[in-house]
């Protein structure tokens, strides 16, 4: 799957040195919200939605803010 491979080699570059603390930022400005909507914590949502649909979804979003 094409889609999977580039979003596996996304989260692969996002997790070097120079880009964590960016990454985590970036992360943190868009899930958090979420959270904080649903009363609910990060892994919850993971939980609900599934690791798939998780990854999917806030991974791709997290993507386009690159």
């Amino acid at each position: 799957m094409t889609g999977t491979h580039l979003l596996q080699g996304l989260m692969k570059w996002l997790t070097r040195d120079e880009w964590r603390d960016r990454f985590a930022d970036v992360y943190d400005d868009h899930l958090l919200p979420a959270c904080d909507q649903t009363d609910l914590d990060a892994e919850e949502i993971r939980s609900i939605l599934g690791e798939a649909w998780f990854m999917r979804t806030v991974w791709g979003v997290l993507s386009r803010t690159f």
